[in-house]
């Protein structure tokens, strides 16, 4: 259901079809709903409630979109208070963005330090696209941002996509600084990029990007945020580029001893839904290949989290010493959702055992993700909220959801999926 005559696959074209469909308001009235309601005060409540401390909250570059200023006007009309529709640089005339005004999330960082919380701001997506995932914003079109230049406006002024980028993260490194004491002892770390050209090994070389990422840390590096207690999270992701070969002698390159210990955090995430026969599992009459069935006995389960988690994080652990994390985990036990495990036994113990053996290897573990109300299927595995029974039916209106009537467009929020709220266990 929804305002609209088909699905949409991205962020970018759903504003896009919007647009189209039912003007700029109708679009930033639905985007400003979304936002206000999908996570509420009653979330973070949640959230205190259950030991958590630190939140890993996924942005995209449309909350600094005003960087972007040097490319084309339009980008200039970000308003810090007000939602505005803005284009994708390299697809201008295909994918459209609405903004996040950043006094708004300003609003959002303070609500968490009053709760005593702290957030990861992960920048999940970039103009023109930084990876092949679908929560790149411009899924399906083809991700640029690692080989092209702007296309928006006179061509005589157009710019390189790894510039912009380092331009957002500038931008987003300048206004962490500047937020006030309050509402800055909310964020306690930051990524530059998630997931750096994911699903692009073999088309953009890993030099590209670990350069681009080297870069986008010396920002960090030489701002006021280290010594503020803020910490870096530095994601880079097998499906980009060769461990051993390419981030293990990077790491030390680029970070010393001193800064992998105090503020630079090696991250890697961990999903064990794509084993295959190595570690996932799935039912019983399913085909697809696995390392145990649902309703194995719980020794069988538990031994099979313990043999696959554990050599992972031990080598973690010993390829990168320092400060570690695992921004992403689940508990997914299948690729194919339709053949994973929803056993609540299988999942407590896929929970228990992920957890213990990364904090026993020094690895910071969060879980993605908080909410996955539209996607039942997904709930089981996904949604955090969902698995300690804090997660209300999508179609219920408690006290922590916003009206219907409150979208002057008639819209209700709970059309629109998100998967973009984890927590740290």
């Amino acid at each position: 259901p929804g305002p609209l005559d088909e699905p949409w696959e991205s962020e970018g074209l759903l504003v896009q079809k919007l647009l189209n469909e039912n003007g700029s308001q109708v679009a930033i009235d639905v985007f400003k709903q979304h936002r206000e309601s999908f996570i509420t005060d009653c979330d973070l409540d949640d959230v205190r409630s259950l030991g958590i401390g630190l939140i890993r909250l996924p942005i995209t570059w449309v909350a600094f979109a005003d960087a972007l200023a040097p490319i084309h006007p339009d980008f200039a009309k970000y308003d810090e208070d007000t939602e505005v529709i803005v284009p994708d640089p390299v697809y201008h005339d295909q994918l459209s963005y609405v903004t996040i005004p950043r006094n708004w999330l300003a609003k959002f960082l303070q609500k968490v330090a009053d709760r005593d919380l702290k957030v990861l701001l992960d920048m999940h997506g970039f103009p023109g696209g930084s990876s092949e995932g679908t929560y790149n914003g411009i899924w399906p079109k083809t991700p640029v941002f690692w080989s092209n230049k702007s296309v928006i406006g006179n061509s005589s002024a157009n710019f390189e996509m790894r510039d912009a980028g380092h331009w957002i993260v500038q931008k987003m490194i300048t206004w962490v600084e500047s937020l006030d004491a309050h509402t800055r002892r909310a964020v306690g770390g930051i990524t530059v990029m998630n997931e750096p050209a994911h699903l692009l090994k073999g088309k953009v070389q890993p030099d590209i990007v670990l350069s681009w990422v080297a870069e986008a840390a010396d920002f960090f590096r030489k701002s006021r945020l280290p010594d503020r207690g803020i910490k870096l999270y530095v994601n880079l992701i097998e499906t980009a580029m060769d461990i051993d070969k390419d981030m293990v002698p990077w790491w030390p390159k680029t970070f010393t001893l001193a800064e992998r210990n105090q503020w630079a955090v090696m991250d890697l995430h961990r999903y064990m839904a794509w084993d295959g026969e190595t570690c996932s599992g799935t039912v019983a009459n399913s085909s697809a290949d696995s390392a145990y069935h649902c309703d194995d006995s719980i020794q069988k389960v538990r031994h099979v989290f313990q043999k696959c988690m554990g050599k992972w994080a031990s080598e973690f652990a010993q390829k990168f010493p320092g400060l570690r994390s695992t921004s992403e985990f689940s508990l997914g036990t299948n690729e194919d959702i339709s053949a994973a495990c929803r056993n609540p036994r299988v999942l407590k113990e896929m929970l228990t055992e992920q957890v213990s053996i990364m904090r026993r290897h020094g690895i910071e573990p969060f879980f993605w993700t908080w909410r996955m109300p539209y996607g039942p299927n997904f709930e089981p595995g996904w949604s955090f909220s969902s698995h300690v029974g804090l997660e209300a039916p999508a179609s219920s209106h408690h006290k922590c959801i916003a009206p219907k009537a409150s979208l002057k467009s008639g819209v209700a929020a709970t059309t629109f999926p998100d998967t973009t709220r984890q927590v740290v266990v």
